[in-house]
């Protein structure tokens, strides 16, 4: 017989899927350490249903007055419920609601909100027909204060969300606008999004999250987040104030190790030059150039002549990597998908490189 191995994780994709299928029956807990993206959860959600009303739920900022009230009815002589505008019971829509950090719930509302999530209820309003409801909270090893019994536990399905790997991080954050810097830095260095619970491996990694050496300061997808909108601003802040606010975001060691790649910011190739003269403009020796180039090429693609020069142009780098993450980040971005998908040299790229791809 095999055995379970409790330990293994799915991704934000795999946790989207599982709820997306089972969230109108039974509730799923998504745990993980802090900052791995478990907000964005409900995001992936109503893009896959956008006829329901996603509700955000700050559990542990949350009073049971911003969910319901009971009022005094002078005819009846009773007190009736009035629920607010976060579960509206006059929008018949179905609702994705999301019960974020549930496991740090003050324990005289645990019923309140075990209830919401077991029942599908706030107070006596029953959510609609159709509506889903999931928890997240982070591990119990993460020492954030996160706690569950053992009998709610048994009445959820409760699984653990890894980090995203770095290329799949990368594909995401060129689309929502992070800075070629910042992607290039994480790409360079993929142990800034590795987990403490992979082990005596991660035991001396400065950059992340530990519980055992109580790190306040840390690299995580959030994180990152946070000190990309100071490095688009550190032309008006000077590198002081970036540098200190960096460290307050990510920690000190990120905040050094980034610089250098502040440093070499102004030697980027123009994206429009590259996209007008692929095989003329000049190509960059520093790999750390290599990798800031190719992220700031996805903002100036357009059209399939734009896509197949920006292919030719990385090509010349004859790195099956940084092709093969160039490839993955037009594939995944909205604002190029359909053109990727649609073009040729992409194609081919994948056919001629499908046993990499699929080891990738």
């Amino acid at each position: 017989m095999s055995l379970i191995n409790f330990n293994e994780r799915l991704t934000i994709n795999e946790v989207a899927r599982l709820i997306a299928n089972v969230g109108t029956q039974r509730t799923v807990r998504v745990l993980s350490e802090p900052g791995c993206g478990k907000t964005s959860i409900l995001k992936i959600l109503a893009k896959l249903f956008p006829t329901h009303r996603p509700v955000y739920i700050d559990v542990p900022n949350t009073r049971d007055g911003d969910l319901f009230m009971r009022m005094p009815n002078r005819d009846t002589g009773k007190l009736e419920q009035y629920t607010t505008d976060l579960f509206d019971p006059t929008d018949p829509r179905p609702v994705i609601a999301m019960f974020d950090e549930f496991d740090k719930a003050p324990r005289s509302l645990k019923p309140l909100f075990t209830r919401a999530l077991l029942e599908r209820t706030i107070g006596d309003y029953k959510l609609p027909e159709g509506s889903m409801v999931f928890a997240t909270s982070n591990n119990a090893s993460d020492g954030v204060g996160d706690s569950l019994s053992a009998l709610d536990g048994n009445r959820v399905i409760t699984v653990q969300m890894s980090k995203p790997d770095v290329d799949t991080w990368c594909a995401w954050a060129a689309g929502a606008g992070i800075t070629p810097i910042t992607l290039t830095a994480v790409q360079m260095n993929p142990r800034c999004l590795a987990s403490y619970t992979d082990g005596d491996s991660q035991r001396d990694n400065e950059l992340i999250f530990n519980p055992v050496t109580n790190s306040k300061f840390f690299v995580s997808p959030r994180s990152l987040e946070a000190q990309d909108v100071v490095i688009r601003q550190r032309d008006v802040l000077g590198d002081h104030v970036t540098r200190v606010a960096i460290a307050g975001a990510c920690g000190s060691a990120w905040a050094s190790y980034i610089s250098n790649f502040l440093k070499m910011a102004d030697q980027l190739v123009n994206p429009k030059t590259i996209i007008a003269d692929p095989m003329g403009v000049e190509f960059p020796t520093k790999p750390a150039v290599k990798w800031m180039t190719m992220f700031n090429l996805r903002d100036v693609i357009q059209t399939q002549d734009h896509m197949s020069n920006a292919v030719k142009y990385i090509q010349r780098a004859a790195d099956r990597e940084l092709e093969s993450v160039f490839n993955k980040m037009v594939l995944n971005s909205d604002s190029t998908a359909a053109i990727a998908q649609m073009n040729e040299d992409i194609q081919k790229w994948m056919i001629t490189n499908k046993n990499y791809t699929l080891l990738r």
